[in-house]
């Protein structure tokens, strides 16, 4: 096999080893092993052996907590990109790249028609036939993409944006600022949708809700 894909398969071919794995794609913040083998519901040796053996595989690296009286925890992260099982080997992060980089070249108007695109898309999948949605129910028809939508007042936050690995330049995050307005407007809720960038560990967007 490809070593890549060999790679994913020695990572998710044990049920607990895959569950804990995915746990860290969901919330790729530090944990001890302690805090992992309650979660996954095995014993912490079970747990440290999986953690160790997706560390040894590169998904996982490994660090101490500073600062607690006592001998220091040993802290587990995220540090692979995304999971990708495919062969023969299929370069679409590469490819999403390279159309960012070209829209990027023709400055505010390729920007302008990233989040047309994105309009154009969100659009279609809001309309859902079922009468005006609040903002939180609308942006839920994205979460089958993977996405994790938080609003509060004025701000969208996606905890997982589904398009990070191939935002370069920006204008992915134009795209992605278009699909939730799109998503929004199908679903009866007027409102116009800004990218802010990277803030506070996920991508943000500025939400103008029309009364």
């Amino acid at each position: 096999m490809e070593p890549d894909l060999e790679r994913a398969v020695a990572a998710l071919q044990d049920p607990t080893r895959r569950g804990i794995l995915l746990a860290f794609y969901r919330d790729p913040g530090p944990r001890t092993v302690d805090e992992v083998s309650v979660a996954a519901g095995v014993h912490r040796t079970v747990a440290f052996g999986h953690l160790e053996r997706l560390r040894a595989l590169g998904y996982l690296s490994a660090g101490s907590r500073r600062g607690l009286r006592g001998k220091p925890a040993r802290l587990y992260s995220l540090v692979a990109g995304p999971l990708e099982l495919t062969h023969p080997p299929r370069r679409y992060r590469l490819l999403a790249a390279l159309f960012e980089e070209s829209l990027a070249r023709l400055g505010g108007r390729g920007r302008e028609s990233a989040h047309e695109a994105g309009r154009a898309f969100g659009a279609a999948r809001g309309q859902s036939g079922t009468g005006k949605q609040d903002v939180v129910t609308a942006l839920r028809q994205l979460q089958e993409l993977g996405g994790e939508y938080e609003v509060r007042g004025e701000k969208i936050t996606a905890r997982d944006c589904v398009f990070l690995e191939a935002c370069r330049d920006g204008v992915a995050c134009d795209l992605h600022a278009g699909s939730l307005e799109g998503v929004l407007n199908g679903s009866g809720v007027e409102a116009r949708v800004l990218a802010l960038g990277r803030e506070n560990g996920g991508c943000s967007y500025r939400l103008e809700v029309r009364t």
